[in-house]
């Protein structure tokens, strides 16, 4: 990824948490773009949160629908709470080869088995049904 300044985007800035970051000499770099664009998800999905591994275990909501998982500090795993017609779309936006990985609560299953394991940038949408689990 091409690290862009501020000057090069023409009065649209992402910045993470109102604060435009000021390392590298103002520059910024993937990983602040990928924080940036995440706080804007966050508001703009009111329903959503963002973990990191230090919240690993996760354990899911029924309210919430999309699920940010940073996972540069480490592989990390979201408990999956289902109840009919739940459904979740979770992000690994980490970016250093740590792996999130998926499993159904109570022994339901995820796409068939008892868990899934997401790389960075992958994205799944999940639905649930008491039968046939996470799909």
């Amino acid at each position: 990824m091409t690290i862009r300044t501020k000057a090069e985007f023409s009065g649209i800035y992402l910045t993470t948490n109102g604060v435009w970051p000021d390392n590298i000499n103002g520059d910024i770099s993937a990983g602040d773009l990928r924080n940036g664009i995440q706080d804007t998800w966050d508001s703009i999905y009111q329903d959503s949160t963002r973990i990191t591994a230090a919240d690993s275990p996760y354990s899911a909501s029924d309210t919430q629908r999309v699920i940010f998982c940073n996972t540069d500090a480490g592989d990390t795993t979201v408990l999956l709470s289902g109840a009919f017609g739940s459904y979740y779309k979770v992000i690994n936006c980490g970016a250093s080869g740590n792996y999130l990985t998926l499993s159904g609560f109570s022994g339901q299953k995820v796409y068939g088995e008892s868990e899934q394991t997401l790389a960075d940038g992958s994205v799944i949408e999940l639905h649930y049904n008491t039968i046939e689990g996470w799909w």
